[in-house]
């Protein structure tokens, strides 16, 4: 197995794992992903509602209410960097995130696949 394959595997397992005993930020809204789409000369970016990721065998899993640390916390705001421009290239497998469309929460077939944003922000409060 390649080195980022596992290093993006366990970012999605991180995402998607609470960490109650030791968390220092509490989730206190809905996530959402500032999802891009590039074109040749620019970019076009808009935030989209996040329900769930998966895990390498396909696995739902919805992301946890606690963080051990994040990128950066201001306003009661969070933001988790998924994406690093320079090392995108390198590592063609980091996590997928879906967005719950209507049906079985325990169903892939109820997600929409939305794909890996570059960043994910979401309302929290500092233990």
């Amino acid at each position: 197995m390649r080195p980022a394959t596992l290093i993006a595997r366990a970012f999605a397992i991180a995402i998607a794992c609470a960490q109650p005993a030791n968390a220092e930020y509490a989730v206190t809204g809905k996530f959402e992903g500032n999802f891009c789409t590039s074109y040749l000369i620019f970019s076009q970016c808009a935030l989209r509602a996040i329900d769930a990721t998966v895990d390498s065998k396909g696995a739902l899993f919805t992301l946890t209410t606690d963080f051990h640390s994040v990128d950066e916390f201001n306003n009661d705001l969070c933001w988790v960097k998924v994406r690093n421009s320079w090392f995108n290239w390198l590592i063609s497998d980091i996590p997928v995130f879906y967005g719950f469309n209507n049906g079985d929460r325990s169903d892939i077939k109820s997600y929409t696949k939305l794909g890996t944003p570059d960043y994910i922000v979401f309302r929290c409060s500092k233990k």
